[in-house]
């Protein structure tokens, strides 16, 4: 009790005094305290959280956010992070992809679902979360990745209690993606790997097999479940870019991701349409849409490919996956 009444005082202090507060408690006491702290949390959820927040450290003035496209480099940390936790399933991958086993504290439950990760088997090694900031705390994280779309109130719970906390904002281009693999790569102490990773990305998209002439200029759309296309001014558009093709959607001005009618992608019949995929597993209106009888009987011989939403959901290395698959399918449709 005396150790978890510490802990609020050191919370409740400026930065000076917590670290005079804190150099007392060894390592065995501070975990004494988490293991405290997460029995409150089991016990008592939110309230006790809340209860540690009032009265403590002001927030920091704004979130460190990591725009790749505009807002430049990542502001390096005084020390590389040891004890890491991630809030998003893009920046679970990116922790899986770049950090040492020993960083990790946690990733989501999301990434370890093989459905919508390709980094599922990797995950299951360390604890999930679900998101919530008393799961986080219990982790003693020394670092916090977010995603753009983390629920904000954790994100500043987190903040108040003095736990750095770096929020990713999704690539659009694979360029950004390059960008941000070497400043997460940076942050973790891990440069040189994050060198070579990058140099893998560009060795795999010089070496694509060459489009032939009359392949080029070909027209692709992409229909995922519920009807979704993906317009200008996504990660989608440019890597159809990168793989030689003319992206439909982006031609038409839909902006970013839109609802595209069935009868819209019927009459605009693409040179190569790319599906989703479908999953059986989990039936539900948006993915019967899918299998409709209208899309089977007004494609059929027609070019179709489907890209796993795993290898371009997210912008990470695992991208030039759906690079490779466009530019085959690119180059068959052209022979159709």
């Amino acid at each position: 009790m005396i150790a978890v009444v510490l802990a609020r005082l050191a919370l409740a202090a400026g930065n000076a005094k917590q670290d005079k507060l804190l150099k007392y408690l060894n390592d065995k006491t501070q975990r004494f305290i988490l293991a405290r702290l997460n029995f409150c949390f089991v016990r008592f959820g939110r309230v006790c959280l809340w209860a540690l927040v009032v009265g403590a450290v002001p927030a920091q003035q704004s979130l460190a956010q990591l725009a790749p496209s505009q807002d430049g480099p990542l502001n390096e940390m005084k020390q590389i992070p040891q004890r890491v936790v991630s809030l998003n399933l893009c920046t679970d991958e990116l922790l899986l992809a770049l950090a040492e086993p020993h960083q990790i504290q946690s990733v989501t439950w999301l990434v370890k679902d093989p459905s919508l990760s390709w980094m599922a088997s990797a995950a299951q090694a360390y604890p999930s979360n679900q998101g919530a900031a008393e799961e986080v705390l219990a982790f003693a994280p020394d670092l916090v990745l977010a995603g753009a779309f983390t629920a904000p109130a954790t994100l500043v719970m987190l903040e108040r209690l003095g736990i750095p906390v770096i929020k990713l904002n999704p690539p659009k281009t694979v360029a950004a993606i390059k960008l941000q693999v070497q400043q997460v790569a940076n942050l973790l102490g891990r440069a040189d790997y994050g060198r070579r990773l990058i140099r893998a990305m560009e060795h795999d998209i010089a070496n694509l097999p060459p489009l032939a002439t009359d392949a080029s200029g070909l027209r692709a759309l992409l229909y995922q479940p519920n009807g979704l296309t993906a317009g200008g001014d996504t990660l989608v558009a440019d890597i159809m870019r990168v793989a030689g093709l003319e992206n439909l959607a982006q031609l038409r001005n839909y902006p970013n991701f839109t609802q595209l009618p069935l009868e819209v992608l019927v009459l605009e019949r693409p040179d190569l349409l790319i599906l989703g995929e479908y999953m059986p597993q989990l039936p539900s209106l948006a993915q019967a849409l899918l299998t409709h009888p209208v899309l089977r009987q007004s494609f059929i011989g027609h070019k179709t490919i489907v890209v796993p939403s795993q290898s371009w959901s997210c912008g990470v290395p695992h991208a030039v996956e759906a690079i490779k698959i466009l530019r085959h399918a690119a180059i068959a449709a052209a022979k159709v």
